[in-house]
């Protein structure tokens, strides 16, 4: 069961990943999400479908190629955290939307709404139903607590500097409190830590190194989601190699 599972992950990652990709490019763009498969780099004829070349015989995108690789390994890697279990389903979805808010925010430093709200709500519907099928309701409760404290304190620093997080890292961050802390408390606060750390190695190098000024604005969004996403996958591990030094 377990093999199936890796490889409906690794399918759905290159067939629905061509397809991820694209809404993030178009919505960060802000061009309709109808529009063919991404313009041609060489002569700019929209292309009917992923990694086909375009009408006029130039290869497909380099880059949509990698970005799904990228869907896949992160969908297998959801199944390996995960397991066989009735969570499978919501996590992929969780780990889906979250890799395509990556993408926008890297491209634009943006986390469309039209992205976050739908998937966000798939993802969070998708797992209230395994709490249930689970009964594991009792996790709810802290998981609404979390994610609304997590959005709370993203709001405040918003309000007090709006040149630090955007809005769309404030609503992110009830997203990503609500799954880690349906896991437990101690990852919750495990993935917090992990996501300062990530968040602020690179702006400290960049800064050393002058190749940024104290005023740019660096994408935070893919920190706060890697950090969910190792305290989530190697949270566990981390805290007992950790304490048991």
């Amino acid at each position: 069961m377990l093999v199936l599972l890796y490889t409906v992950a690794i399918v759905l990652g290159l067939t629905v990943g061509p397809v991820l990709h694209h809404i993030a490019v178009s919505t960060s763009t802000r061009t309709p999400i109808g529009t063919p498969f991404g313009a041609c780099r060489d002569c700019d004829v929209p292309r009917p479908l992923p990694y086909v070349t375009c009408p006029n015989g130039h290869a497909g995108q380099l880059r949509e190629r990698w970005w799904s690789l990228a869907y896949a390994a992160v969908f297998a890697g959801t199944v390996t955290v995960t397991g066989v279990s009735s969570e499978v389903t919501a996590y992929l979805v969780f780990a889906g939307v979250t890799l395509t808010l990556i993408i926008t925010d890297l491209d634009e430093k943006l986390i469309p709404n039209k992205v976050l709200y739908p998937g966000g709500a798939v993802a969070i519907v998708l797992l209230i139903i395994e709490a249930a099928v689970s009964d594991r309701v009792s996790r709810l409760l802290p998981s609404l607590a979390a994610g609304a404290g997590y959005y709370l304190v993203f709001l405040g620093v918003h309000l007090l500097n709006r040149e630090g997080f955007g809005m769309g890292d404030v609503k992110l961050a009830f997203l990503l409190g609500f799954f880690a802390m349906f896991d437990s408390l101690r990852i919750f606060l495990l993935g917090v830590f992990f996501t300062g750390f990530i968040g602020g190695l690179p702006a400290i190098v960049l800064l050393v190194m002058r190749r940024v000024g104290p005023k740019y604005a660096i994408p935070y969004g893919p920190a706060m989601v890697l950090g969910a996403w190792a305290a989530i996958a190697f949270g566990e591990p981390f805290l007992g190699w950790y304490l048991a030094r």
